[in-house]
């Protein structure tokens, strides 16, 4: 009777220890606490609300201010998604050159903001009073050239003319417009 006693114990714990090991050693399973998988990649890695980013150049001068209400960082894309961005660019002290949109995406490699959703971007020149408004629902502003691109429906406004176009170009450190297509629009006078 304790030899079958015994016999069964014995029996009972190898077959627990077998279903242990195939259990954790199943490649399926993640062995490694934190392993990332392909699903926890479409999550963003942190959220910030109330944002303002501050980019200064080599000489410690300020370059760019960019803010937003939401942010949510994403490591292995490198991107930030944001809610409300507003980028301000502070290099030429004598133009204002403010954008802003509903919502936005920042490719934190190539320092590049593409906006979309009631997209304004808005220059003005501090020397001649002149304000130059540029409105699309797609914008694409690569920050270290200081050119803003789409290939959309935009209208631009400057002191009382206006221009509608599809697709633009903007060097606005130039102050050098390119329209690309259907090039309509009123030229008033100064």
């Amino acid at each position: 009777m304790t030899l079958n006693r015994t016999y069964l114990l014995y029996s009972g714990l190898l077959l627990l220890v077998l279903v242990l090991g195939y259990w954790a050693f199943d490649g399926r399973m993640p062995t490694t606490i934190g392993e990332r998988t392909p699903d926890n990649k479409a999550h963003p890695d942190y959220f910030l609300e109330q944002v303002s980013i501050t980019h200064y150049n080599k000489k410690g001068r300020r370059d760019y201010l960019l803010t937003s209400s939401n942010l949510s960082h994403y490591l292995e894309k490198g991107t930030a998604l944001l809610s409300d961005p507003y980028l301000r660019d502070y290099r030429d002290p004598d133009q204002m050159v403010d954008s802003k949109a509903v919502h936005g995406k920042w490719l934190t490699s190539t320092e590049t903001l593409i906006l979309w959703d009631d997209v304004v971007l808005r220059q003005d020149d501090l020397k001649t009073n002149r304000t130059v408004r540029v409105e699309t629902n797609y914008l694409t502003i690569h920050t270290p050239d200081r050119m803003a691109e789409t290939d959309k429906p935009v209208l631009i406004t400057s002191n009382g003319s206006y221009t509608r176009a599809v697709g633009m170009q903007s060097f606005y450190d130039k102050g050098i417009i390119y329209l690309k297509n259907s090039v309509r629009g009123l030229h008033v006078p100064e």
